[in-house]
């Protein structure tokens, strides 16, 4: 280009001639473009790149859910097989020995044993024998832990001692939703499988029964006249009953 002062050559760049000294109008309204178009360039590549980093972090943690979400479905799959093969040893191992478990559930019913028997169950893993070869004890063994732990609950409440893991309030609720569970499991009409409910484990349970009857009786201020009220009362009405006779001392 030429300087329009002395007709010389310059440079764009030239914010004066190099020949005449005087300034160079396109020089400087070109610097100053340039200059605004790196500012302009500078904060783009800033921008650019901070997006960049919100995208890879927004990103990254999404990755980091979907991994982690990856994680809980093979833990769970993992876990379900476990405790599937878990089951099939179960049934297995109370195939194997259904004998000698039979003898034993039968001798623990013939001496009326509900605590013994439900110790038996919780040794020898017999919690759950659903569609096992011990299917047919299901109900007495269920009645039988309800019983333990209404007898248990029941000693803790007239223990005196201040060491106690509940008050007598909680452990009224306690035996009030066992006494509900034996009143359902031994009603003979639940059960899709009637042949189970033999006589022998009818007359079992019946028993069973009397004998919390009188537990009611002798700690829970019932009487020989209406003490089967137990058996239809819903477990909160049955629990507050029970709370409040403990409460008149």
């Amino acid at each position: 280009m030429k300087c329009e002062f002395c007709g010389d050559n310059l440079n764009i760049e030239d914010e004066v001639c190099p020949h005449c000294g005087k300034p160079n109008a396109s020089a400087l309204k070109h610097n100053a473009d340039m200059h605004r178009y790196k500012m302009e360039f500078d904060a783009t590549k800033e921008e650019v790149l901070g997006n960049s980093k919100r995208f890879n972090a927004k990103t990254a943690r999404i990755a980091i859910i979907c991994g982690m979400v990856a994680c809980i479905a093979v833990l769970c799959t993992v876990r379900y097989k476990l405790y599937d093969i878990e089951s099939k040893l179960d049934n297995l191992r109370i195939k194997t020995h259904a004998k000698t478990y039979m003898a034993q559930l039968d001798m623990y019913e013939q001496n009326r044993d509900y605590l013994g028997l439900s110790d038996y169950v919780k040794g020898n893993g017999l919690g759950s024998v659903y569609k096992t070869a011990l299917e047919s004890y299901e109900d007495i063994i269920y009645c039988s832990n309800g019983y333990y732990y209404i007898y248990m609950d029941t000693l803790h409440i007239i223990d005196d001692s201040k060491n106690k893991s509940m008050t007598n309030a909680e452990y009224c609720n306690q035996i009030a939703r066992y006494v509900n569970n034996i009143m359902e499991y031994s009603e003979t009409g639940r059960y899709s499988k009637k042949k189970y409910y033999t006589d022998a484990h009818i007359a079992y349970v019946h028993d069973m029964r009397s004998d919390i009857e009188n537990l009611f009786i002798t700690y829970f201020g019932f009487d020989k006249d209406n003490v089967a009220e137990i058996w239809d009362m819903d477990s909160s009405r049955l629990s507050v009953r029970m709370n409040d006779y403990l409460n008149e001392d």
